[in-house]
């Protein structure tokens, strides 16, 4: 198995985890052995599955280009070169407050505590040792034009909420024995324009059918690259969905016009998507 230098580094750094986290409380963290080798293990998956043709993501100018053609051409703040800051569960709070626009925050080490980005961020970890775990990882509307690269989800919902132009890259999302984003999705995009995942690997086992990748009343939003496996008793791997949309277009009420003004213009493509061995009446592949 064909394993880059990124991804050793983070299954160096999760066996020193695994050592000192006995001496954590389960208070403190949420998370055990156990856990950290679960997400390790999916970690993997990036080098091995997920990045089958790199030709085919998004390059610099393509995304140049999106930007020039939002509806929201403000932005200015993000050509700027940006300060960079290491962020770790004790600071992160602080670190985000204080920083600026275009500003990048490096991510090391667990996390199990909600972050929300409100405010347009790089988000990175150069370590590849970042777990973000049971918790809520948000992205409001103030965060349009964010980016978001080599971070690893476990147990977590991701929530974005109206932010538009945000890239995420190289994202490793596990959920296993846990509805958490029940009736939203767990990594789900919500009311979202311009917005692309790419090259990411995103597994699902035992949701309670709760849904995987959700794009709710969102457009012009592009999956790209990824791997996205469902085991076991899951809801839909890719959605795009027009329920429970409250706070988005209004009364969270299902209707025709919802799906042709607003779910326009998304693409999936070249994603492996694998289901459960048994079939799921509430799992479909591309919904």
């Amino acid at each position: 198995m064909k394993i880059n230098s990124k991804t050793l580094v983070f299954l160096m750094t999760l066996l020193i985890f695994i050592v000192s986290i006995s001496v954590v409380s389960a208070a403190d963290t949420n998370i055990n052995s156990t856990d950290v080798v679960q997400v390790s293990e999916h970690t993997q998956q990036i080098s091995d599955t997920a990045i089958v043709d790199n030709s085919n993501t998004i390059e610099e100018n393509e995304v140049k280009e999106l930007k020039t053609s939002s509806k929201n051409t403000n932005n200015k703040q993000l050509l700027k070169e940006g300060n960079t800051y290491i962020a770790t569960s004790d600071n992160i709070d602080d670190i985000i407050s204080n920083s600026e626009d275009g500003d990048t925050i490096d991510l090391q080490g667990i996390f199990t505590s909600d972050i929300t980005i409100n405010k347009p961020l790089n988000i990175i970890s150069s370590t590849g040792d970042v777990l973000i775990a049971n918790s809520t990882f948000s992205v409001n509307e103030y965060a349009s034009y964010s980016n978001f690269t080599g971070l690893n989800f476990y147990n977590t919902q991701v929530l974005v909420t109206k932010a538009d132009h945000l890239i995420f890259d190289h994202i490793t999302d596990v959920l296993i024995n846990s509805n958490i984003g029940s009736g939203r999705g767990h990594f789900a995009i919500r009311g979202s324009s311009y917005t692309t995942v790419n090259n990411s690997y995103f597994y699902t086992e035992n949701s309670g059918g709760s849904s995987s990748v959700v794009f709710s009343i969102c457009d012009h939003c592009t999956l790209n690259n990824c791997t996205i496996k469902g085991v076991g008793q899951v809801g839909n791997l890719v959605y795009l969905n027009v329920y429970n949309v409250e706070g988005i277009v209004g009364d969270d009420v299902f209707a025709p016009q919802i799906v042709a003004e607003y779910n326009i213009e998304n693409n999936i493509m070249n994603n492996i998507i694998l289901g459960p061995e048994e079939a799921q009446a509430i799992c479909i592949a591309i919904q």
